[in-house]
């Protein structure tokens, strides 16, 4: 099981629980409204999911700290794995 069964994520200030089940659901959802055209509900959407650890370190190796956060985006999947001070840690590339 992964750890988003069991997990907390916090994401602009909000407090979300999310089951195994809901957030491979709204991966779906996401999916579904990309193919349809409806980018406004699938941006909306993707806020509520946090990043996938690789995306967002190669985000940060590529584009900087600085950029990434300013990007809004959920980064609890990666403080957990690669600890809390990864975003102060050199880039790999």
């Amino acid at each position: 099981m992964s750890a988003i069964a069991s997990q907390t994520i916090y994401m602009h200030g909000r407090e979300r629980n999310f089951t195994e089940e809901e957030y491979f659901a709204l991966g779906g959802e996401m999916w579904e409204a990309k193919e349809r055209g409806d980018m406004e509900t699938y941006e909306r959407l993707s806020d509520l999911l946090p990043v996938n650890p690789d995306v967002a370190k190669a985000f940060k190796d590529v584009y900087g700290k600085e950029y990434l956060l300013a990007m809004g985006l959920d980064l609890t999947e990666a403080n957990l794995r690669f600890g809390e001070g990864w975003l102060d840690a050199p880039n790999e590339w």
